[in-house]
């Protein structure tokens, strides 16, 4: 079975171009639990279900699901994954906190939290039309990316695995942090 590392970060901080731009090299997967959770509840709804209704509809209860899809994943693959998730899920009626025991299920070997300057973050979440996000100011996504590091320091230090706090873009640290 396959190890995994937690990768978190507010939306649009950069976790999926920094977990791409190292994937091919230090040969790991890279999963994202909104394409996971996707195809999972797809296949149980057996009809398309997009990213905008899994951050509107219930958070929490799609998280039993998660975990099951991504079990059955990890038990196929025995190379490493990140998996690019959020800890914190921005809503329109505010965040919704992912519970430690979805990430003690998923068994994870360290927990990377990706942070970046706020108002960097608000550019590329402006930028990107291809997703709908809560608007949001730069002192709000500030906020939220506070307490998206403190809850993947505090889930890390519970399930007692090393915890990364590494920059946006920084290849070499993120790739340092995989190998933790």
């Amino acid at each position: 079975m396959a190890r995994a590392a937690l990768v978190v970060g507010v939306s649009g901080v950069g976790k999926s171009y920094v977990i791409g731009r190292c994937a091919a090299n230090a040969g790991f997967i890279h999963i994202q639990a909104s394409d996971v959770l996707r195809q999972a509840k797809a296949d149980l709804l057996a009809r398309t279900v997009d990213r905008e209704e899994l951050r509107k509809g219930q958070v929490l209860d799609n998280q039993t699901l998660l975990i099951e899809a991504f079990g059955k994943l990890r038990a196929q693959e025995s190379r490493p994954i990140v998996f690019d998730a959020h800890n914190i899920i921005d809503t329109d009626n505010g965040y919704v906190e992912i519970p430690l025991e979805v990430f003690r299920a998923i068994d994870l070997y360290v927990v990377i939290a990706l942070s970046g300057d706020p108002e960097s973050i608000l550019a590329r979440r402006t930028r990107d039309t291809g997703r709908v996000r809560p608007d949001r100011t730069s002192g709000q996504i500030a906020e939220y990316q506070s307490l998206v590091i403190a809850l993947a320091e505090k889930h890390a230090r519970e399930l007692g695995v090393p915890f990364r706090l590494v920059g946006s873009g920084d290849e070499e640290a993120f790739a340092q942090a995989i190998l933790a």
